[in-house]
């Protein structure tokens, strides 16, 4: 990686009410989904790591493997919605950092491969912001660029961070319409992931 400090925010504040269990606790490949991420983003070298928990708080933080500049942070008021998690995770931000790359607990199927094209991507095309299309969707993971640190610190409620392309201009980066992507609410659709 160049000379850029780029880490990644792994929302995992969510109450999992369609799903019955916490995701981040869910079972994927050899491991749970948080330590799934955790894992991708230290083998893309992001750090800091920031991990924002908030149902069942506690629970989740321990099941969280340790590696090279973890950050766990609470979101208290988790259950106002992903907007306050993404104000939490951005207000343990280190100074030095020029970018973060937003990650939800509920794609485990993150891959180093997509996450290095995104930062490639925001080197390449300067823009603040580098979002993720797959098919007709815009969907995480994203890249913000430092710039936009402020703005998501102002996030309230449900908004989340697709709020902030009406306020930068952004790149998008295409990547293959695979399941590494779908998200994961329902013990259906958790089935459905771990039998791929």
């Amino acid at each position: 990686m160049s000379m850029l400090r780029i880490g990644a925010l792994i929302l995992a504040a969510g109450g999992s009410s369609r799903m019955g269990t916490p995701k981040p606790l869910l079972h994927f490949r050899d491991d749970n989904f948080i330590n799934t991420l955790v894992h991708t983003a230290s083998l893309v070298e992001l750090n800091p790591i920031i991990v924002v928990t908030g149902f069942m708080s506690e629970i989740v933080a321990a099941s969280i493997t340790p590696v090279d500049g973890l950050i766990v942070v609470q979101n208290e008021n988790w259950q106002e919605g992903q907007g306050s998690s993404i104000a939490t995770g951005t207000r343990a931000i280190p100074d030095d950092i020029d970018a973060m790359i937003i990650m939800l607990v509920d794609q485990p199927g993150i891959t180093t491969g997509l996450l290095s094209v995104l930062i490639t991507t925001y080197q390449d095309s300067q823009k603040p912001i580098v979002i993720t299309r797959v098919g007709e969707l815009l969907t995480p993971p994203t890249l913000m660029d430092k710039v936009c640190f402020p703005a998501l610190l102002n996030l309230k409620g449900d908004e989340g961070a697709r709020k902030l392309l009406s306020l930068f201009d952004y790149q998008e980066c295409n990547w293959q319409e695979d399941n590494s992507l779908k998200d994961v609410d329902t013990p259906d659709e958790y089935q459905a992931l771990i039998q791929d």
